[in-house]
């Protein structure tokens, strides 16, 4: 007198109206009881439409993607089975509706067939596809049988083939691993079913075990052999010295690189492997301070009689102490690291002097070439160096290269030799030569150079200085001519190194010819004169008490004019190198006294480099003041 009905299976419609009622038979008769009505309220589900692949196909492809459309996004899973219902495989839910599956890793059986359906979940419903059919036939793979060497054998020499069987022609990899899994050797995919190893180039080690199978690759599928094991027992005869270095400076400066070299033969006729080589410096004492020309990722192989040279640049702290050091060549063989020994003219260890860090002069005003020149007729070529790392430093020469302009070098000019830099002091150089008049005319290029150590080195320019400059020469028509001078320091009274000092130096002016030199007359136009309405009068008035230098600074090449404010700009280093070598000169370089740099226009760069190239070699100023005027 009950009836269990899934309604969802008749099927009915979600949200119609539907009536029920119940007939009897009994003794031939029937009747019916009274109806009764009810709301359908249980939401449907529509089930997924399979897409790919199509129904009784056959699969030949291990990896196969499976997929299906449905109106709706909801859950899915993808159900693989036999034909007999024993499930295979079972993707779990998820919201896509297409699922990438490698069948061989089910693993499906060959020439089989299967049948697969996806399943639907939506409100609280499970529903799911028709069935589809399908037979595998993704051949399987068939590992290796390793043929040789044989399993727990001696191996006791360096080439080994290793050999194994397979009834296919596939692709295959030799892999070489410790008892603990460490990859040492894998040969790449090969077709060959052999392959000969030189084990003492991975290198192995002798006396340990290892062991070694083979990986087969066909169809998109991968297996492998069993493994198999050996001992490696080789030991290589090559005997290996050093037979030329080391090659090391006889002295090598702190916190400055330097080159080592040292090199390896075979002697003996045999191969010889290194797992590393390096060289290492110790203190005289075998405190150990660095390693180097290492690590390498690879091993180093001497054939016999072969030879290897290694070289790298080191570089010693300065933390560390100055003395005496020693260099040692060392390889690492089988598991250990040892010294080599010497053959030839080879040295192991080399002894070497480790001195402080030594300084460095750089340019610091640029290099300035007085105009014009003319060939045949000497001319000046003037720089500025200072020492700027904190050290003292010499050269044991400075010189000036000359170059055509294509970079041709003809003749070098030499300063003095022997030229010591305390730190931070500056020096003034003039260099007067000439280029000789069988040269042609035209545009050429003066290189500065200094050699420390018997080695050349580029001084390098600092701030607004360069360490070239690009001249013209032409030929002269008139072998009498002279140059005027082209720098004036005019004062009222003889300079005294006791007193402080002012210098008042100019800017920009009209032109004038620059072959004709200046008179008195220029001086006394400037507003740094003496005249009485002259900055340097009236500062004199104003000082009446006091004793006191002034200098009236006038450079001729200011003298150019609005259109030559370029010429005019680059020779502000020149007259300031020229500015502070004659304050150098008057003042000396225990000058202790106050002094002050007054500059209107192109006077002011060049006081302020002045300033700075004076008091870096004169560092017992007191005050050193600066007034820019505009």
């Amino acid at each position: 007198k009950s009836k269990s009905v899934d309604l969802s299976t008749i099927p009915l419609t979600y949200g119609s109206q539907y009536k029920w009622y119940v007939v009897v038979y009994a003794n031939g008769l029937v009747d019916s009881s009274e109806d009764r009505f009810f709301t359908y309220n249980v939401p449907s589900i529509t089930p997924p439409t399979l897409s790919s692949p199509a129904n009784n196909v056959q699969i030949n492809s291990a990896i196969t993607t499976f997929s299906w459309t449905h109106p709706y996004n909801d859950e899915y899973e993808l159900i693989i089975k036999t034909p007999g219902n024993t499930e295979m495989y079972r993707s779990g839910r998820m919201s896509s509706k297409s699922k990438s599956v490698d069948l061989s890793t089910i693993p499906l059986t060959y020439g089989s067939q299967y049948k697969w359906y996806v399943v639907v979940y939506a409100n609280g419903l499970v529903d799911s596809s028709e069935d589809r059919y399908f037979t595998y036939n993704v051949a399987g793979i068939t590992p290796p049988t390793l043929s040789s060497p044989a399993n727990n054998t001696q191996i006791n020499s360096a080439s080994t083939t290793f050999s194994w069987s397979h009834p296919y022609n596939d692709q295959y990899e030799l892999i070489i691993k410790t008892t603990g899994g460490s990859v040492k050797y894998q040969s790449g995919k090969i077709t060959t079913k052999s392959k000969t190893v030189n084990l003492s180039t991975i290198p192995l080690d002798s006396g340990s075990t290892y062991k070694w199978y083979v990986v087969v690759y066909a169809n998109g599928l991968v297996d492998s052999s069993e493994d198999r094991y050996f001992t490696y027992n080789y030991q290589e005869q090559g005997w290996v010295s050093v037979s030329q270095g080391i090659t090391i400076p006889a002295s090598v400066i702190l916190d400055k690189d330097f080159h080592i070299s040292a090199m390896l033969k075979e002697s003996s006729g045999y191969q010889k492997t290194f797992k590393n080589l390096l060289i290492e410096i110790q203190r005289e004492d075998g405190t150990l301070v660095a390693h180097t020309c290492q690590p390498r990722t690879t091993p180093v192989i001497i054939p016999p009689y072969g030879s290897y040279t290694f070289s790298c640049s080191g570089r010693l702290s300065g933390s560390n102490p100055t003395g005496n050091y020693k260099a040692i060549v060392k390889g690492y063989h089988t598991d250990h690291w040892f010294d080599f020994d010497t053959t030839g003219t080879g040295v192991n260890p080399k002894t070497f002097s480790v001195t402080g860090s030594q300084g460095r002069a750089d340019i610091v005003a640029g290099i300035s070439v007085s105009s014009p020149v003319t060939l045949g007729r000497n001319f000046d070529i003037h720089f500025d160096l200072q020492e700027i790392s904190g050290a003292p430093v010499t050269y044991e020469r400075i010189k000036l290269s000359i170059y055509t302009s294509n970079n041709n070098h003809i003749f070098d000019f030499a300063t003095k030799d022997n030229i010591s830099f305390d730190p931070y002091a500056v020096q003034s150089f003039t260099v007067t030569n000439n280029i000789y008049e069988s040269y042609p005319p035209g545009d050429y290029i003066a290189k500065l150079q200094g050699k420390i150590n018997g080695v050349w080195h580029d001084l390098l320019p600092r701030w607004a200085g360069t360490n070239s400059v690009q001249f013209h020469a032409t030929k002269s028509n008139n072998p009498e001519v002279k140059m005027p001078r082209k720098y004036y320091f005019n004062t009222d009274q003889p300079i005294n190194s006791e007193y402080p000092t002012i210098i008042l130096t100019h800017g920009m002016q009209k032109s004038v010819d620059q072959n004709t030199a200046l008179t008195q007359s220029h001086f006394d136009e400037l507003w740094t004169s003496f005249q009485p309405n002259g900055a340097a009068r009236l500062i004199r008035n104003a000082l009446a008490n006091k004793n006191v230098n002034i200098i009236q600074f006038v450079w001729q090449d200011a003298y150019q004019g609005l259109k030559g404010y370029n010429k005019e700009a680059a020779a502000v280093p020149t007259a300031a190198s020229r500015l502070a070598k004659y304050l150098y000169e008057k003042l000396g370089s225990n000058y202790n006294k106050d002094i002050h740099f007054i500059g209107h226009s192109l006077g002011v760069p060049v006081s302020t480099l002045a300033a700075r190239l004076f008091v870096g070699r004169a560092k017992h100023v007191t005050k050193m003041q600066l007034t820019a005027l505009d």
